[in-house]
């Protein structure tokens, strides 16, 4: 009795009325069934419906159509020919107003070297102006000339996002591309401090040049001096460090694989047998992308992987420090011209000369001291003439020419190399983990899952073809 009344205590819990019986799921679509409904499916799909007009357009005859040819490659040329001008015009319209803005009234200063007589044009050059443009306004229509306006006005544009762009697909170079990336973006890098720089260095020959006390001059031959030595020294501590292009390449790569980026546009849906027979054309194009977006992206990484590679070995690092080191001598040189021109406003009996000498007199002078060489012309005999030449030289040839030159330059190729070898390693193995990712979803070969693209009409698959005939086949995964 007392075994069934602890029995007949016990709590009983009340069964859920959403259990349902237990249903198997429907077994994964096998890979040769999916691609024979996606290919089935993308075949029964009707084609576009063409242009009414032109389908009801009579055929022409030969004659017409070679007409239409002819009248075609006339526009062609025409056109051509306008660009040209456009280029012709925009490109002296912003010569002459850059050196108008940054270097003077050259204008003014060409037409008195050779007909004086005609300066007083300049002075009405407003008139001229108005009766180009009232000219212009007659021959053009409205609409033309407002293109070729807005044409010359944002010409540097034009250069740059049309130009450029056009030159390298036209030339389809990888290392063309690498290279110019490399040189642009190790300009970029250095824009803000250059501007700073230049920005004082003006000041400071403004003063030297204005100066009518000593103190002035001495405060911008200080400064001047000042801004040279900053300039060196960040300079030198940048060369310490990767170049901008290898670590722009890195925190893009990092990114990318943070993120998982990839993965997101390679990973399709994997449909059972049974939703298999209920896909629609959209489905089964999404499946078909999704596919080649993985080929893509194997192929991008591996042509990335080639691009860096060629940057390390290809000219852009040694033109880069060409240039950097002919930089740095023309602006030792032009900011110890100033240098000198303010000793000799000074005191001109700190240099020995035949002629007075002129601003070309000081740049030679200039020059020459960089690496320690003297000329007949001006030759300096003060204290603080002998000072600024041995700084001169100095500067030019143990700082520029010895140190950043050869040392720091040098130190940088090797790390910029072995930073180069890192982010194509690291590139190359995203793609091989890519490839084993691939595999696995798909089930089969990438070689296989291209021949089901190409089956299935994907029309990107040219795009697969170029990156595999512009990636070297001695990379490691480029063969495949």
């Amino acid at each position: 009795m007392t075994k069934k009344r602890e029995r007949r205590n016990w709590k009983v819990f009340q069964r859920s009325t959403e259990s349902n019986a237990y249903r198997p799921q429907p077994p994964k679509a096998r890979p040769d069934e999916l691609w024979e409904r996606i290919e089935t499916l993308i075949a029964s799909e009707p084609p576009t419906e063409a242009d009414p007009a032109s389908a009801a357009e009579p055929k022409t005859p030969a004659a017409s159509t070679q007409k239409r040819k002819r009248g075609a490659a006339r526009r062609r040329q025409r056109r051509r020919r306008v660009v040209r001008t456009l280029d012709v015009l925009g490109s002296v319209v912003w010569i002459v107003s850059l050196i108008k803005l940054f270097v003077g009234d050259f204008d003014r200063l060409l037409i008195s070297s050779f007909a004086p007589q005609l300066v007083w044009l300049l002075d009405m050059r407003w008139l001229l102006v108005l009766g180009l443009v009232a000219l212009i306004l007659i021959l053009f229509r409205a609409r033309t000339l407002g293109v070729a306006v807005a044409y010359i006005v944002g010409f540097p544009l034009v250069i740059l996002f049309w130009k450029i762009p056009k030159l390298l697909i036209k030339r389809r170079s990888t290392l063309l591309v690498s290279s110019l990336a490399g040189v642009a973006t190790g300009f970029l890098s250095r824009a803000k401090f250059f501007i700073v720089a230049l920005a004082i260095a003006c000041l400071s020959g403004t003063m030297i040049l204005m100066g009518e006390t000593p103190p002035v001059v001495l405060a911008g031959m200080g400064a001047m001096l000042l801004v040279v030595m900053w300039w060196l020294t960040v300079t030198a501590i940048d060369l310490l460090h990767t170049s901008a292009f290898i670590k722009a390449q890195e925190r893009v790569i990092n990114w990318i694989f943070g993120f998982e980026l990839i993965e997101r546009f390679v990973t399709p849906e994997q449909p059972d047998a049974l939703a298999l027979k209920a896909w629609s054309v959209d489905d089964a194009k999404k499946f078909r992308d999704t596919a080649g977006f993985a080929l893509i992206a194997r192929r991008a990484l591996l042509f990335w992987a080639s691009a860096v590679d060629q940057y390390r070995r290809g000219p852009a690092v040694v033109v880069l420090n060409a240039l950097l080191v002919v930089l740095l001598l023309a602006q030792v040189i032009g900011a110890f011209a100033f240098l000198s021109f303010g000793v000799f406003v000074i005191d001109p009996t700190q240099f020995a000369f035949t002629v007075t000498p002129d601003a070309w007199t000081f740049v030679y002078y200039s020059t020459v001291g960089a690496y320690f060489g003297e000329i007949s012309a001006l030759v300096p005999v003060g204290g603080l003439a002998i000072a600024v030449k041995l700084l001169n030289g100095i500067i030019g040839s143990i700082g520029v020419l010895t140190i950043i030159g050869s040392t720091l330059m040098g130190f940088r190729a090797t790390r910029s190399d072995s930073e180069s070898n890192t982010a194509a390693r690291a590139l190359r193995r995203k793609a091989d983990e890519l490839e084993s990712l691939s595999e696995q979803q798909f089930q089969m070969s990438l070689q296989d899952l291209q021949q089901h693209l190409v089956a299935a009409g994907w029309g990107l698959i040219g795009v697969v073809t170029w990156l595999k005939a512009k990636t070297p086949v001695t990379m490691p995964g480029a063969e495949s």
